[in-house]
């Protein structure tokens, strides 16, 4: 669900009290990473990668990687690569203005935070645009990198596309994926870590960049876009429902 993500399934049980980074980081079980990379108390494919992460949920088309993030199931249709927290998500949509794609991306984000289930008391409060934010998420963009950073300044989302996506489409994206998570029990039945970043309470600055990219594309060759969010303070934080 959501360094966070995104983006991620974040409740884990009985881990360290660290931030949750991201839902590429690196895994498809809910648990912890032993010092081997084992993954404890995990619940499907619960191989994970090596180096001891905390172990977060990868989308059902990826694998645990070898590093800390989720990789590309090479068996996986190339027209719906998401995963990503982190970790993003990712889709075939079209087009998408850039010129008004700061206010498009903020818009998006407050309307998904109206739209949260169950209704947040008190009603949460809108996200603004912040330079810095997303000055940190075109860098992150314009890596062409379909991978969380490993940093804990901000929560990231991110998201990877066959076609330009309005940001709009993005945000949306994130945020259908609700039907997988129980407030009540503060659980997720598959990746949800993106939605829970999107209306974290306190995740109220926000910045957003989608670059083109013609190298390290998710989905075999060609063209592809990135689209990143960055979110201060970050939520997704273990153990802690995001409203």
């Amino acid at each position: 669900m959501v360094t966070r993500a995104a983006l991620i399934v974040l409740l884990l049980v009985g881990c360290s009290p660290v931030l949750a980074v991201g839902d590429c980081s690196p895994k498809n079980c809910l648990g912890c990473c032993d010092s081997t990379g084992t993954c404890q108390s995990g619940v499907k494919k619960t191989a994970c990668g090596s180096g001891g992460f905390t172990c977060l949920s990868c989308a059902s088309n990826q694998l645990c990687g070898a590093k800390s993030t989720c990789e590309i199931d090479p068996n996986a249709p190339l027209d719906m690569v998401g995963g990503g927290s982190a970790g993003g998500s990712a889709s075939g949509g079209a087009g998408g203005g850039a010129a008004t794609a700061d206010q498009e991306f903020v818009n998006a984000h407050n309307a998904a935070r109206r739209r949260a289930t169950p209704a947040p008391s008190p009603a949460l409060p809108d996200v603004t645009w912040d330079s810095a934010t997303a000055a940190f998420a075109k860098a992150g963009a314009d890596r062409c990198i379909f991978s969380h950073r490993q940093q804990n300044q901000y929560g990231e989302n991110l998201y990877a596309g066959t076609a330009e996506p309005t940001p709009t489409e993005v945000v949306d994206s994130w945020d259908s994926e609700k039907r997988f998570y129980t407030y009540a029990t503060n659980a997720c039945s598959g990746t949800c870590g993106h939605y829970t970043q999107v209306v974290w309470r306190s995740s109220v600055k926000i910045g957003c960049a989608t670059t083109r990219c013609t190298t390290g594309s998710p989905f075999g060759n060609g063209e592809w876009f990135l689209s990143a969010c960055n979110y201060s303070p970050p939520g997704n934080f273990v153990g802690q429902k995001p409203y």
